[in-house]
């Protein structure tokens, strides 16, 4: 949670939650103060109060429950009338702030911020660093339906849930974004994209290594690497045998231009982000608070 949120949190008067687990990924390991009244809304009932003390739990289903409260609501409201501004200026701290520590991968981001929502392209996220500092918060999605990521949090899954996503949508490119070390855990499903022409582009961030699990022993462990750098196999002979057309890009400039003509052509395209060439993020990200998983339901 950026510190821009917390701050407009701190301003509300009352929080009605609806499906969210409130995960200790999202809220500092469930330190953040949340307002208060704490209202939760959850079809589990399970859920209520499992992360965080409600005032009320509304065990039903999220849009019936909606409906009822606005039915019950007065055709007039004493709201804050800044509370829009309010949040429109913190999204925009917030994402010039990511954008700043992404370095060089901000040109990337910025494309898939505007191709993937102008052109209602499916978004399919596997669990890789680039996926946590921009995918899922900066990157907009042009409806509900089209956004796909594994919130179990295990890595590998993004490959194949890039085939179904591109043979279930009926109109543009499944834009499906990936890490290696993950890649290498479903590298067979490139096979099935190539054998039903599933009309996508896997967007390939190569570290050479599971860089999370780097940045993580860097920041708690004093550097001592272990078990995290990856002998990854050359991803353009690999498209080579398979029959799946790939593209190197080892300057970010040149990205804009590989997603176009990765889009514009029929089947499955990989384009391959030499970040090795490329450089580091420039603020290494290592994962959520110690410990942030331990009450996800």
């Amino acid at each position: 949670m950026t510190p821009e949120a917390v701050e407009l949190y701190e301003s509300c008067d009352l929080m009605i939650v609806v499906g969210s687990r409130l995960r200790g990924n999202e809220t500092r390991n469930n330190k953040m103060p949340l307002p208060r009244p704490l209202v939760q809304v959850d079809a589990d009932a399970a859920q209520g109060g499992r992360n965080y003390p409600v005032e009320v739990f509304a065990h039903g289903d999220a849009a019936d429950t909606l409906a009822r409260l606005l039915a019950r609501l007065p055709d007039t409201l004493d709201t804050d009338t800044n509370l829009s501004f309010d949040i429109a200026r913190t999204r925009a701290a917030a994402e010039g702030r990511m954008r700043d520590v992404l370095g060089p991968y901000r040109i990337l981001a910025d494309t898939l911020a505007e191709r993937v929502f102008s052109d209602a392209h499916p978004w399919v996220r596997d669990v890789t660093i680039s996926n946590s500092t921009f995918g899922n918060r900066y990157v907009r999605i042009a409806s509900p339906n089209l956004g796909v990521h594994a919130l179990g949090g295990g890595i590998g899954q993004g490959v194949a849930m890039g085939v179904g996503a591109a043979l279930a949508s009926k109109g543009a490119k499944a834009i499906t974004l990936l890490g290696d070390g993950g890649t290498m855990l479903g590298l067979a499903e490139m096979i099935t994209a190539v054998e039903e022409q599933a009309p996508l582009v896997y967007l390939l961030m190569n570290d050479k290594a599971y860089g999370v699990i780097q940045n993580i022993q860097d920041a708690q462990y004093d550097s001592r690497r272990h078990y995290s750098a990856l002998a990854t196999p050359d991803f353009a002979e690999f498209c080579k045998a398979i029959g799946m057309p790939h593209r190197l890009v080892s300057d970010i400039s040149d990205f804009s231009a590989a997603l176009d003509e990765a889009v514009a052509a029929s089947g499955p395209r990989l384009i391959e982000i030499d970040m090795c060439a490329i450089g580091p993020f420039k603020e290494a990200f290592a994962g959520p608070p110690a410990g942030a998983a331990g009450k996800e339901a």
